[in-house]
C-alpha cells in the first residue's frame, strides 16, 4: 500500500500529494509512512486475524487484545503530532493522510473520537474529499 501510494504521488506530482524527494517534509511523510505500515498496518492484521499468529485457538483472544493495546497506542503517538492538522501537513492532504484514513476504517470509532482526537479529525477531513467518500462508501460501507 504505501509503495503504491508513493509511487503514484511520486508520478503525478501535480496532483500535490506528497511533499518533493529530498526534502524534510518527505522525511517526516515517509517517516510516519513507514511507521504505520510497519506497526499499525501488522499489528491490525494480528488484531483482526489473531488466528493467523498461533497454533493453538485458545490463544487467539490474547493475542488480538494485545494486538489491539499495540495499535492504539501507536495512534496516540500519531496523535500528538499532527498539531494543528487536520492533516500532518497542516490543510495540505498527502498519502500519508490517506493510508490513515484507511486503517481509520478498522479501528474503533468510538475510541478514537475519546482517544486520538486529532486523528479523527484526520479520518474525518479525508472522508469530506468526494474520492474517499466514494472508497469509504464502496469498501467500508
Amino acid at each position: 500500500g504505501p509503495a503504491i501510494l508513493t509511487h503514484l504521488a511520486d508520478a503525478h506530482p501535480q496532483a500535490g500529494l506528497i511533499p518533493p524527494p529530498g526534502s524534510s517534509a518527505r522525511a517526516l511523510h515517509d517517516r510516519w509512512m513507514g511507521f504505520f505500515h510497519a506497526n499499525v498496518y501488522e499489528g491490525m492484521l494480528r488484531e483482526l486475524f489473531a488466528d493467523r499468529y498461533v497454533t493453538d485457538p485458545a490463544c487467539m483472544p490474547s493475542v488480538a487484545s494485545a494486538a489491539t493495546d499495540y495499535v492504539r497506542q501507536h495512534f496516540r503517538l500519531f496523535d500528538a503530532a499532527l498539531a494543528p492538522g487536520p492533516f500532518l501537513f497542516g490543510d495540505r492532504l498527502q498519502v500519508i493522510d490517506i493510508y490513515v484514513w484507511m486503517l481509520c476504517w478498522w479501528i474503533d470509532a468510538g475510541w478514537l473520537v475519546q482517544e486520538c482526537p486529532a486523528v479523527h479529525r484526520l479520518w474525518q477531513a479525508a472522508g469530506t474529499r468526494p474520492e474517499l467518500a466514494r472508497v469509504g462508501h464502496v469498501h467500508f460501507g
